[in-house]
Protein backbone atom coordinates (compact mmCIF):
# COMPACT_ATOMS: atom_id res chain seq x y z
CA UNK A 1 0.00 0.00 0.00
CA UNK A 2 2.03 3.53 -1.04
CA UNK A 3 2.42 5.83 2.10
CA UNK A 4 1.37 9.70 1.49
CA UNK A 5 4.72 11.24 -0.04
CA UNK A 6 6.29 14.35 1.03
CA UNK A 7 6.90 18.21 0.07
CA UNK A 8 11.01 17.51 1.26
CA UNK A 9 12.07 17.95 -2.28
CA UNK A 10 15.55 17.14 -1.14
CA UNK A 11 14.35 13.39 0.13
CA UNK A 12 12.61 12.79 -3.00
CA UNK A 13 15.26 13.88 -4.81
CA UNK A 14 17.96 11.78 -3.21
CA UNK A 15 15.83 8.94 -3.55
CA UNK A 16 15.08 9.32 -7.25
CA UNK A 17 19.29 9.67 -7.38
CA UNK A 18 19.67 6.41 -5.19
CA UNK A 19 17.46 4.35 -7.24
CA UNK A 20 19.32 5.94 -10.77
CA UNK A 21 22.67 4.94 -9.20
CA UNK A 22 22.38 1.79 -7.62
CA UNK A 23 22.57 -1.90 -8.63
CA UNK A 24 21.05 -4.71 -8.53
CA UNK A 25 22.24 -8.67 -9.09
CA UNK A 26 19.91 -10.46 -11.43
CA UNK A 27 22.35 -13.65 -12.29
CA UNK A 28 25.82 -14.57 -12.91
CA UNK A 29 27.70 -14.81 -16.14
CA UNK A 30 30.71 -17.33 -16.31
CA UNK A 31 33.97 -15.54 -17.28
CA UNK A 32 36.41 -17.99 -19.17
CA UNK A 33 39.08 -14.92 -18.82
CA UNK A 34 38.95 -14.91 -14.98
CA UNK A 35 37.64 -18.74 -14.86
CA UNK A 36 35.06 -17.86 -12.18
CA UNK A 37 30.92 -16.21 -12.43
CA UNK A 38 31.06 -12.84 -12.16
CA UNK A 39 27.99 -11.06 -11.17
CA UNK A 40 25.44 -9.30 -13.75
CA UNK A 41 23.91 -5.84 -11.80
CA UNK A 42 21.24 -3.95 -13.67
CA UNK A 43 19.88 0.03 -12.97
CA UNK A 44 17.42 -0.23 -9.73
CA UNK A 45 15.36 2.16 -11.33
CA UNK A 46 14.78 0.67 -15.02
CA UNK A 47 13.42 3.85 -17.06
CA UNK A 48 11.53 2.74 -20.05
CA UNK A 49 12.28 4.19 -23.89
CA UNK A 50 8.47 5.20 -23.57
CA UNK A 51 9.29 8.34 -21.12
CA UNK A 52 11.45 10.50 -23.55
CA UNK A 53 10.58 13.31 -21.20
CA UNK A 54 11.80 11.65 -18.15
CA UNK A 55 14.96 10.60 -19.67
CA UNK A 56 15.58 13.80 -21.47
CA UNK A 57 14.93 15.60 -18.02
CA UNK A 58 16.95 13.56 -15.84
CA UNK A 59 20.01 14.68 -18.21
CA UNK A 60 19.62 17.87 -18.64
CA UNK A 61 18.18 19.35 -14.83
CA UNK A 62 20.15 22.46 -13.68
CA UNK A 63 21.50 22.67 -10.10
CA UNK A 64 20.15 24.67 -7.53
CA UNK A 65 22.57 27.84 -7.11
CA UNK A 66 22.13 27.98 -3.28
CA UNK A 67 22.15 24.18 -2.71
CA UNK A 68 24.11 22.30 -4.95
CA UNK A 69 22.11 18.89 -3.83
CA UNK A 70 19.30 20.09 -4.97
CA UNK A 71 17.99 20.49 -8.42
CA UNK A 72 16.58 24.17 -9.52
CA UNK A 73 12.85 24.14 -10.23
CA UNK A 74 12.54 24.77 -13.99
CA UNK A 75 9.95 24.59 -16.66
CA UNK A 76 9.18 21.24 -17.87
CA UNK A 77 10.30 19.30 -14.46
CA UNK A 78 6.75 17.96 -14.54
CA UNK A 79 7.60 14.61 -15.41
CA UNK A 80 10.67 14.55 -13.06
CA UNK A 81 8.66 15.65 -9.97
CA UNK A 82 6.29 12.97 -10.86
CA UNK A 83 8.74 10.27 -10.88
CA UNK A 84 10.36 11.39 -7.17
CA UNK A 85 6.96 11.52 -6.06
CA UNK A 86 5.98 7.87 -7.08
CA UNK A 87 9.15 6.97 -5.83
CA UNK A 88 9.44 8.31 -2.70
CA UNK A 89 5.33 7.35 -2.09
CA UNK A 90 6.16 3.46 -2.78
CA UNK A 91 9.55 2.92 -1.83
CA UNK A 92 11.01 6.25 0.88
CA UNK A 93 9.30 6.69 3.55
CA UNK A 94 12.05 7.60 5.91
CA UNK A 95 12.41 5.10 8.91
CA UNK A 96 10.87 6.01 11.86
CA UNK A 97 13.13 6.93 15.24
CA UNK A 98 12.26 4.33 17.37
CA UNK A 99 9.74 5.14 20.30
CA UNK A 100 12.23 4.25 22.82
CA UNK A 101 14.85 6.60 20.83
CA UNK A 102 12.02 9.12 20.99
CA UNK A 103 11.37 9.03 24.79
CA UNK A 104 15.31 9.18 25.32
CA UNK A 105 15.47 12.79 23.08
CA UNK A 106 12.21 14.52 25.17
CA UNK A 107 13.82 13.62 27.96
CA UNK A 108 16.80 15.14 27.39
CA UNK A 109 14.75 18.46 26.18
CA UNK A 110 12.69 18.06 29.70
CA UNK A 111 16.05 18.15 31.11
CA UNK A 112 15.59 15.25 33.37
CA UNK A 113 18.63 13.88 35.00
CA UNK A 114 17.83 12.16 38.02
CA UNK A 115 18.28 8.03 37.90
CA UNK A 116 14.84 8.18 39.44
CA UNK A 117 12.78 10.23 37.34
CA UNK A 118 14.92 9.05 34.19
CA UNK A 119 13.87 5.52 34.78
CA UNK A 120 10.08 6.97 35.54
CA UNK A 121 9.60 9.12 32.87
CA UNK A 122 11.36 6.79 30.51
CA UNK A 123 8.77 4.51 30.59
CA UNK A 124 5.77 6.73 30.32
CA UNK A 125 7.34 8.87 27.34
CA UNK A 126 8.24 5.14 25.21
CA UNK A 127 4.39 4.37 26.06
CA UNK A 128 3.15 7.35 24.70
CA UNK A 129 5.42 7.47 21.84
CA UNK A 130 4.49 3.96 21.36
CA UNK A 131 0.65 5.04 20.96
CA UNK A 132 1.45 7.75 18.44
CA UNK A 133 2.66 5.80 16.03
CA UNK A 134 -0.31 2.75 16.25
CA UNK A 135 -2.99 1.94 14.12
CA UNK A 136 -6.49 3.84 14.68
CA UNK A 137 -9.16 0.82 14.19
CA UNK A 138 -12.85 1.84 13.46
CA UNK A 139 -15.14 -0.19 14.24
CA UNK A 140 -16.96 -2.46 11.59
CA UNK A 141 -20.65 -1.76 10.53
CA UNK A 142 -22.52 -4.18 9.35
CA UNK A 143 -26.47 -4.61 8.45
CA UNK A 144 -28.96 -6.77 10.09
CA UNK A 145 -31.93 -8.60 8.20
CA UNK A 146 -33.92 -5.17 8.45
CA UNK A 147 -30.68 -3.12 7.60
CA UNK A 148 -30.10 -1.78 10.83
CA UNK A 149 -26.39 -0.55 11.56
CA UNK A 150 -25.05 -2.88 14.21
CA UNK A 151 -21.08 -1.68 15.72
Amino acid sequence: MPEPSTKDKRDREQILYDYVKSRVRTGEVYNDELGKAEPVKVAKLQISEECPNLIRTIETAPRDEDSSEEIAQFLGDDSLQSAEYGLYAMFGKPASIPAEEKAGQRMQELGITDPTQIAIWHSKLAKQEGRKTQQVRFARRRLTRRNQAVY
